[in-house]
This record gives structure tokens, C-alpha cells and sequence, in this order.
């Protein structure tokens, strides 16, 4: 057996690989059907409820902010966009959305009306204050003087009403802190879309799930597998060539012309 582990090469490995590249197919085949499976049971076991459709609405405003008393020796586009970035900041912070949380009447909390998209999740202590701050996205547009602000939401007539109140806010609360402007709501868009949910969720988080789980399980599968062929070749060497004969036994072996 050891002067098999000294002939042993990458070249008999991969050999016994492609002799059996349909199991290893067969492996990912399996993965997938695995992973189908146990999402749709952990789904059915979280929740019973049957497939339902939620409509979201994205709502969206711009509004450009004009300095007033701009200087006439400095940029005048340039006065404008720095006071820009001073709204803009500060409509970030959890002020807008404690003006958003008082000032608007709705049966539920606002965060959960509202769906969140920011990556980075507020630290606020109040749950419904940080989910209206991760809910919220402001934007400025590009070399303009205008702050863009977008979010989703689960009520077309409170998404409405959030849009209503950023102009206000920014002449009643931030103006006397930042400066005086002039607010021009300049393009406001609204679209609905319809999340169909499989036992309380969504068909996009399940074939997420779906791809993930395949990927582990298929990885894990192979990995098994491929540790097994090793092993194959190592314990229980095999001779598929004329070279094989040659270099394991080390004989003169006649080959036909």
C-alpha cells in the first residue's frame, strides 16, 4: 500500500472525480430539492394562514429649496445647495420623525404603517420613531438644489399625508434654525404594488431562502462527497491507464501498435 500513496496524484484524483461526475450532479440535484422542502415546511410550521396579497405603496416628493438673501458676490447655486445639505442633514434626524409621529392622525403607529429600507437601523429608543427613521429615505439630487424623499408604506392616504408634511416642517421647524428659503415641491409620484405571501411570506424572501439553503446544503453535500473520493483513492487506488500500470507496478508492459 505505500508505494501507492507515493504514486498517488492530483491526476488519479480528478480521474475519479469525472468517473463520477453524475453523483456529484446528482448531489446538487439533491441540494435543491432539500432546500425546496424544508423552506416550504418551516414555513408551513411557522404560520398556517393561507397565500395573501398586501398591496405597498411607494410614495415620493422633491422639493427644491431656494436661499433667500443669497449674497451677490458668492455662487447663488452654490448658497442654495449648502443650505440644501443643512435641511437635508437635519431631516435625517429623528426630529422629522417626531413631527411626522405628532402631527399625523392614524389608528396604528406610523413605523409599523411604514416599510423599512435604510440598511443602517436607527438606535433610537423609541420603536416607532426608529422605524419611521429606517422607513425614511432623503436624498439630494445630484448638482441641484433639491432634497428627494421616498418611502414604502402599507396606507396610501398616510403615505400621503408624510408627504404633505415635509414642506411644513421644513418652513415652521428648520427655518428659523437653518435659514430662510423658499420651498417649491417641484414632482411627487406614487405607484402600488401587489406582495403576494405564501403563509405569511413574501414569494421574493422565499426563493431567497430557497438559494441560500441550496447553496449551503449543496457545498456541505459535495464537500462529504469529495472528502469520500479522496479517501477512495488513497485506500482503494485504481488502474485506469497504461501510465497507471507502469508507474504503480513499476513492470515493462507491452502495448499493441
Amino acid at each position: 500500500m505505500i508505494f501507492m500513496f507515493q504514486k498517488l496524484g492530483l491526476k488519479d484524483i480528478f480521474t475519479e472525480i469525472w468517473y463520477r461526475k453524475f453523483i456529484i450532479i446528482g448531489l446538487a440535484v439533491v441540494a435543491v430539492i432539500c432546500a425546496v422542502l424544508s423552506v416550504f415546511i418551516g414555513n408551513s410550521s411557522k404560520n398556517n394562514t393561507h397565500n395573501e396579497s398586501k398591496t405597498v405603496y411607494t410614495k415620493t416628493i422633491l422639493v427644491n429649496i431656494d436661499a433667500k438673501n443669497k449674497s451677490p458676490y458668492y455662487d447663488m447655486i452654490g448658497q442654495s445647495q449648502k443650505l440644501r445639505a443643512s435641511y437635508l442633514a437635519s431631516c435625517k434626524t429623528e426630529y422629522f420623525a417626531k413631527y411626522v409621529q405628532e402631527n399625523i392622525v392614524s389608528e396604528s403607529p406610523i413605523g409599523e404603517i411604514l416599510v423599512a429600507q435604510n440598511e443602517e437601523k436607527s438606535k433610537v429608543p423609541d420603536q416607532n420613531i426608529a422605524a419611521i427613521m429606517d422607513a425614511l429615505v432623503f436624498e439630494s439630487i445630484n448638482d441641484s438644489t433639491s432634497i428627494k424623499l421616498s418611502f414604502k408604506c402599507n396606507d396610501d392616504i398616510i403615505g400621503e399625508q408624510i408627504l404633505n408634511s415635509l414642506i411644513p416642517y421644513m418652513e415652521n421647524v428648520l427655518q428659523e434654525k437653518l435659514g430662510e428659503a423658499t420651498f417649491v415641491e417641484i414632482d411627487r409620484s406614487s405607484y402600488t404594488e401587489e406582495i403576494v405571501q405564501v403563509n405569511g411570506v413574501s414569494k421574493t424572501q422565499v426563493i431567497k431562502d430557497i438559494i441560500v439553503k441550496t447553496i449551503i446544503l449543496a457545498i456541505a453535500f459535495e464537500f462529504i462527497y469529495l472528502a469520500a473520493v479522496l479517501l477512495i483513492v488513497i485506500f482503494v487506488p485504481k488502474v485506469h491507464t497504461v501510465e497507471d500500470i507502469k508507474a504503480y507496478f513499476e513492470v515493462p508492459v507491452w502495448e499493441k501498435k
